[in-house]
């Protein structure tokens, strides 16, 4: 499975949650389609005909890794976009709210933040620290005027996973649907959209599922169509369920190289991904705990692959530099003042020792 990993001959590579590493047969399919195009014609009919039924087949692989149905997934360029069709496809009337986090990415917060502006719609946000105090924030902030919560599935910017059933079922009491931000979770943990009871869940394909930039999938909940409003629409408009959410044309080389990227993931095994995530999670997490002069700022018992530290006295983009040049490559967090470590499955102990010892020997010099 590493050796499909050649940019793990270079580094040990922990920032999956920035984009994972390509596959070998992601850029092979990619290439292959590029190549076809190329000496085709990008418009030719002997170079078209497989694509509808690769469009049909990527998103029913999509929903597979959600426990969704098919007709509930749309194929969209990244997480903010299926994060925007939400937030702007709802129909907003005057006093309405809308609550979030303090510990979102700017792909939430910024669609939520165009709502106010130009529909004057309250955004309430839950302060939440770490994670760790999420659902009682977020149901302090809970009103009868609620009719989004609009949060991550895990916060990227301090690892936390989020207790969203329970604050699922928090927003529903109230009248208010579920809009969840999954890309920190999907490929790096089991999401099961039935069992969480959220309406909508964008997340992308360039991260923890290693496909390629501007992929991605957007779960609309079949019940829920009808008053989602398509905001954007085109020529692909008139597709029926959630795959009229799709509007315009779609980079095909892309989508080949990301139904390669499912279908190597489920060569390799999703519960093997899931479990040696996990793991290595434990492993680092564990690991930098030792560390004298380290701040965890994840929660110990809420997260997934990412783990986050904070190093007072240290520069974090100067680590950052020097740890990518001694073969260690992962990134800073501006939001939360920390390093970001990106467990996933096709790391070992021994990057994560590796970069355990260059954090401490950086701290060390700093004293």
């Amino acid at each position: 499975m590493r050796a499909a990993l050649p940019v793990l001959l270079q580094t040990a590579y922990l920032n999956t949650g920035t984009a994972g590493p390509y596959p070998v047969p992601v850029t092979t399919a990619i290439t292959r389609a590029l190549g076809r195009e190329l000496t085709l014609g990008r418009a030719s009919p002997r170079g078209l005909p497989d694509f509808p039924p690769l469009l049909v087949e990527t998103r029913g692989r999509l929903a597979s890794w959600l426990g969704a149905a098919p007709e509930e997934m749309a194929l969209v360029g990244s997480t903010t976009i299926g994060v925007n069709i939400v937030v702007w496809g709802l129909d907003w009337q005057s006093g309405d709210e809308v609550v979030t986090t303090s510990i979102e990415h700017r792909g939430v917060l910024a669609p939520l933040r165009g709502l106010a502006a130009r529909r004057g719609v309250t955004v309430r946000v839950a302060d939440v620290g770490n994670g760790a105090s999420a659902l009682g924030a977020v149901q302090a902030q809970l009103t009868g005027r609620t009719r989004l919560v609009a949060l991550s599935h895990v916060s990227f910017s301090t690892g936390a996973c989020l207790p969203i059933r329970a604050i699922a079922d928090a927003a529903h009491g109230v009248g208010a649907r579920v809009l969840v931000d999954g890309a920190q979770a999907v490929g790096a943990m089991s999401v099961d959209v039935g069992s969480l009871d959220v309406d909508y869940y964008a997340f992308p394909g360039q991260k923890w599922l290693c496909g390629p930039e501007g992929t991605g999938g957007l779960f609309v909940r079949e019940k829920r169509q009808a008053a989602l409003a398509a905001t954007f629409v085109g020529a692909r408009s008139g597709q029926e369920h959630a795959a009229g959410y799709e509007y315009s044309t779609l980079f095909r080389p892309g989508i080949h190289g990301l139904h390669a990227a499912l279908t190597w993931l489920d060569g390799v095994g999703r519960e093997v991904v899931f479990a040696r995530t996990a793991a290595l999670a434990d492993y680092c997490y564990g690991r930098l705990s030792e560390v004298a002069g380290v701040e965890m700022l994840t929660p110990g018992s809420a997260r997934a692959g990412l783990v986050h530290v904070r190093v007072p006295g240290l520069d974090l983009e100067a680590c950052v530099a020097s740890f990518i040049e001694h073969g260690v490559t992962l990134r800073s967090v501006p939001e939360t003042g920390s390093l970001r470590i990106s467990c996933a499955f096709f790391n070992t102990e021994a990057e994560v020792d590796r970069l355990v010892d260059l954090l401490a020997r950086a701290l060390a010099a700093a004293r």
